[in-house]
């Protein structure tokens, strides 16, 4: 019980922290010179991307899977160095007894260009691990990406991912992928 309330008190810092931040970029928005309203345009929804990469999942009480992990991740181009978005993406985890169950991930996501090519932004949502494995457990985490600077086969960029998962027995998931474009 008590583990439970320290990663719950952990959730709601991370959250503070990061409403705190995006707060104050939007308070140095605001103070910027301001075009005119237009309608969005399509290059602010970027709808067809896709994530394809490796998750590693090591339990506190030490459980560790590794695993691939497909992702779909629409984002919407909140402002030039403001991008927010979701994810929904499925992977195959192993079990203590070695028996192998999907997982669904469904996360909101929000990041910051730091660079012309580095951005850095955090996650948070829901992972169902599916088959009597755990149900729904919250997730958290903080993404760093590189873009390149030409796409090359529709890939666009890569990613690193460090999460954790809230549960009776808690984890950390480390990830590394890349992201389709089209």
């Amino acid at each position: 019980m008590h583990k439970i309330q320290a990663d719950q008190k952990l959730i709601v810092s991370v959250l503070i922290s990061a409403f705190s931040s995006l707060n104050a970029l939007a308070d140095d928005a605001a103070t910027a010179p301001v075009a005119p309203l237009a309608a969005p345009s399509a290059a602010l929804f970027r709808l067809s991307q896709v994530e394809v990469g490796a998750i590693s999942v090591m339990q506190s009480g030490g459980g560790k899977t590794y695993s691939a992990i497909v992702r779909w991740s629409p984002q919407y181009q909140l402002m030039s160095n403001i991008l927010v978005g979701a994810n929904i993406g499925l992977s195959e985890f192993k079990s203590s007894t070695d028996t192998r169950f999907l997982v669904m991930d469904t996360t909101l996501t929000g990041s910051c260009l730091l660079m012309s090519q580095f951005s850095v932004g955090g996650y948070a949502g829901l992972q169902n691990w599916m088959g009597g494995n755990g149900g729904s457990k919250i997730s958290f985490g903080a993404q760093g990406r590189y873009s390149f600077a030409e796409k090359k086969l529709g890939i666009d960029s890569a990613f690193l991912e460090v999460g954790r998962v809230a549960q009776s027995l808690a984890a950390t998931e480390i990830s590394a992928g890349v992201r389709f474009s089209f």
